[in-house]
């Protein structure tokens, strides 16, 4: 440089005046550019250096532009267009389109950029950090207590309402990608199948639905991959529960799948079931879709608007059958659907989340001392023992029948359909036994 014996980079020029900074001055200036140097955006309350020859930052609108049509993108380098549009330096690997990251000659993918000095890991590195996110590089959510990174320009995680947010009213979600909106409110890439609204899954232009996303690699599993790994859920993909010999899958942001304590709880007093969807209650106690028929306050199943009472979820398969099909089969118990009992030549279904049906031992049993019957409902004992719902009735401490509030001998349950006849339908008949009887002989 001018009057010394060095160029820039080996100390030559006029050098920054700030204490303890080498860096040379910017301009006119007596300042590095980290110091205040060199010619300012000219944008109100903007402090960042406006680019060469232009009056603003790139953020303003300064420096060479993307001649794409419609682009106001910065120009990359020596070339005439963004990142997204072609500019800059392509990755060398074939048949890569990829941005070639920093001085390398290849994308993130193909091993171009700084790498987490890790052992053993080839994540590349974030920021000006020596890590990945996995291994504490970038900067960190400064929520107290949180470790998970922080997005974009704010210092908070996404759950500590980091990064950037929907725009729609009242929508405290994250935006997605280069969209003001989240997924419900339109934002991100959408499904290119004909009349698919749904969100594209990764670098594919569909929905999980019409084929997008990464695949199962498991024999015969078309199911989606979970999380970096090559695996559906049922294949042992994705996240594991941490509690001692648990294989399930955690919940949300926790490390515990819901048996363990993991997910978002219900937020009635004494109640520790699971919340539903994005509300903080359980479906016992309002959380959760609630089906669209008047005056009817169940739970919607499925993707649908109704209760099953309403005809929601997904019903039977088998000719006039108008039940719901259980599980992911076609078919409701009755005609087959659902998981059946294991134990030799039974075809009654399996009970929760057993192999057999509750005369082989499945399902939950009574934990009164020495009973082997079936618990009933939510409860942990038998209706014996005073497990189920019991009769709203003073001082009755019988069961309540089906979904009434009362046992059978203070009209709950299914009703005579005999004129005049107040007693107890029996079975899955519509009549009492006295008039079975009289219709018998």
């Amino acid at each position: 440089r001018p009057g010394t014996e060095y160029c820039i980079a080996h100390g030559g020029g006029k050098r920054c005046q700030a204490d303890g900074c080498t860096r040379a001055a910017e301009g006119s200036t007596e300042y590095c550019k980290a110091h205040g140097g060199g010619k300012r955006c000219q944008a109100d309350g903007c402090t960042k250096s406006a680019r060469p020859g232009t009056a603003y930052c790139t953020a303003h609108g300064g420096g060479k532009r993307c001649q794409a049509d419609g682009c106001t993108k910065s120009a990359i380098g020596s070339t005439e267009y963004c990142t997204a549009h072609g500019g800059g330096k392509r990755c060398q690997a074939d048949g890569c389109t990829k941005s070639a990251i920093g001085s390398t000659e290849y994308c993130t993918a193909h091993g171009g950029g700084k790498h987490c000095q890790a052992g053993g890991c080839t994540k590349a590195a974030q920021g000006s950090t020596e890590h990945c996110f996995a291994h504490g590089g970038g900067k960190r959510c400064q929520a107290d207590g949180c470790t998970i990174s922080a997005q974009g320009s704010t210092e908070n995680c996404k759950a500590h309402r980091g990064g950037k947010r929907c725009q729609a009213d009242g929508c405290t979600k994250s935006a997605q990608g280069s969209t003001g909106y989240c997924f419900a409110h339109g934002g991100g890439k959408r499904c290119q199948a004909d009349g698919c609204t749904k969100s594209a899954q990764g670098s594919t232009g569909y929905c999980f639905a019409h084929g997008g996303g990464k695949r199962c690699q498991a024999d015969g599993c078309t199911v989606t991959t979970r999380g970096s790994t090559k695996y559906c859920l049922a294949h042992g993909g994705g996240k594991r529960c941490q509690a001692d010999g648990c294989t399930k899958a955690p919940q949300g942001s926790t490390v515990y799948c819901v048996a363990h304590g993991g997910g978002k709880r219900c937020q009635a007093e004494g109640c520790t079931v699971t919340a539903r969807g994005n509300t903080e209650y359980c479906i016992a106690h309002g959380g959760g879709k609630r089906c669209q028929a008047d005056g009817c306050t169940k739970s919607a199943q499925g993707k649908t608007e109704y209760c099953i009472a309403h005809e929601g979820g997904k019903r039977c398969q088998a000719d006039g059958c108008t039940k719901s099909a259980i599980g992911s089969t076609e078919y409701c118990k009755a005609h087959g659907g659902g998981k059946r009992c294991q134990a030799d030549g039974c075809t009654e279904a399996a009970k929760g989340s057993t192999e057999y049906c509750a005369a082989h031992g499945g399902g939950k049993r009574c934990q009164a001392d020495g009973c082997t019957k079936s618990a009933i409902g939510s409860t942990e004992y038998c209706a014996a023992h005073g497990g189920g719902k019991r009769c709203q009735a003073d001082g009755c401490t019988k069961s309540a029948q089906g979904s009434t509030e009362y046992c059978a001998a203070h009209g709950g349950g299914r009703r005579c359909q005999a004129d005049g006849c107040t007693k107890a339908a029996q079975g899955s008949t519509d009549y009492c036994k006295a008039r079975e009887a009289s219709a018998a002989s």
